[in-house]
């Protein structure tokens, strides 16, 4: 009954409370902190999202340039370039009204190209890139540590042609398919390894 529990529908779980989390691509936990309600905004200029990242970044050890991935829940152009100034390497899928008006091409005309097609701009200011590509609907990155080059291929089913076909991927994208899944690896191991706790009621 406590306030900050959460009801999210679609979850496997859907009662609970909601655990912000910075893991390692392997799934290890480095720093968490718990959901307190849309007021608990640290940064208004970064809004929630943004917020929970510079939080929870806060307290890394110093030593060499951390490369962070998160989604589009928390990226934004604003947290990007907050990141760089602060020598954090960020990569994150972004949503099509949070590209504070940048002039790609807009989803619904990249939509009518073939998949593999990509537009990108380049903030030489901020030092930040926004690429948006066609797979199979459009996908938005920002980054300010990956880029276009070197454009790879990524293997993709042709309904139409019935065969797997070679599609155009620019490394953006590719670093942040293999480096993004942390938290829900950490969520398979805490599924797999869970501790039981037990109360008494009196």
């Amino acid at each position: 009954r406590h306030s900050c529990k959460q009801f999210i529908r679609g979850k496997p779980i859907r009662f609970g409370y909601k655990l912000w989390c910075l893991n390692t691509n392997l799934g290890y936990l480095v720093q968490f902190q718990a959901y307190q309600g849309k007021g608990a905004v640290t940064h208004p200029e970064l809004g929630l999202g943004g917020s929970v990242v510079v939080d929870l970044i806060a307290n890394l050890p110093a030593g060499p340039k951390y490369k962070l991935y998160f989604d589009n829940f928390f990226t934004s152009p604003s947290l990007i370039e907050s990141l760089t100034g602060m020598g954090f390497g960020a990569t994150g899928t972004l949503r099509a009204n949070r590209t504070d008006k940048c002039p790609l091409v807009t989803p619904a005309e990249m939509k009518k190209s073939e998949r593999g097609t990509f537009d990108f701009k380049y903030d030489t200011n901020g030092n930040l890139i926004v690429i948006r590509w066609n797979d199979n609907s459009p996908v938005t990155i920002a980054s300010n540590v990956h880029g276009v080059n070197p454009v790879d291929t990524v293997a993709r089913w042709s309904a139409s042609e019935k065969k797997e076909l070679q599609v155009k991927q620019p490394a953006a994208i590719k670093h942040y398919n293999v480096q993004m899944g942390g938290t829900d690896r950490m969520d398979q191991n805490v599924g797999a390894y869970r501790i039981g706790i037990r109360s008494k009621k009196w």
